[in-house]
């Protein structure tokens, strides 16, 4: 699953997740902004790690626990990939 993440309009970053696993990164337009929206304060807290990818939702230093909520409850048959 890829998914792009839009604030008011713009282009923050992309969300992934392949194999189970969630990544976030963030786009290098919206990071060279200034001033730029702010996706959460989770993420200002931890401005020198913007430029890297964030992994693992809900573990410390990892992508906040709102990510979550965007993917299915483990072990439903909405995560199983099709081909």
């Amino acid at each position: 699953m890829r998914a792009r993440v839009l604030l008011y309009g713009e282009s923050v970053g992309i969300f992934t997740v392949e194999s189970g696993n969630p990544t976030f990164r963030f786009a290098p337009g919206y990071l060279a902004a200034a001033p730029r929206p702010v996706l959460g304060r989770w993420f200002e807290d931890r401005t020198e790690r913007l430029g890297q990818d964030f992994r693992h939702i809900g573990t410390q230093g990892a992508l906040p626990s709102f990510f979550g909520h965007y993917l299915p409850e483990a072990g439903s048959a909405l995560r199983t990939p099709t081909r």
